[in-house]
């Protein structure tokens, strides 16, 4: 549920009462709100919210957010939890929140061949959401140039 309050003076932005269930409500200077719906619009379909997530409550952010703050966290959207970052007065970015896990494939049991000991593998595997994937392309430069 989302309910927009404009401030009593007219030079001061509104704000955005969020209430997400089970969660504290959340309050947002319009700027911020409007940073969120336009992170979301790149999504195919253009629905902001059910991409990049309702904003959320944590421990380490307070419940009323205003037009200065430089973080907003973000959870339950088709791009995974994350958040909406800026530093200063920049632009607003959306980057997602890192997740390790233990999970292993059949690979995982494979050693490096002729070797006297086996040798550590590591494996790491990025999963990115992309607005637009168009200008995405791994080239055979690409890869070699990892080596």
């Amino acid at each position: 549920m989302v309910q927009h309050i404009a401030d009593t003076v007219e030079s001061e932005p509104g704000w955005v009462l969020c209430l997400v269930d089970r969660q504290p409500p959340l309050a947002l200077a319009e700027p911020v709100w409007q940073a969120v719906m336009e992170a979301g619009r790149r999504a195919p379909g253009g629905e902001a919210i059910p991409a990049v997530g309702h904003p959320a409550v944590s421990g380490e952010q307070p419940v009323v957010l205003g037009a200065d703050t430089e973080f907003v966290n973000l959870g339950g959207g088709s791009w995974g939890p994350g958040r909406l970052v800026r530093s200063g007065s920049g632009p607003w970015q959306w980057e997602p929140r890192v997740r390790l896990s233990l999970d292993q494939t059949r690979a995982a049991l494979d050693w490096t061949a002729n070797q006297p000991a086996p040798q550590l593998r590591l494996r790491a595997l990025v999963n990115w959401p992309w607005a637009d994937s168009g200008d995405l392309e791994i080239t055979p430069p690409r890869p070699r140039a990892l080596t």
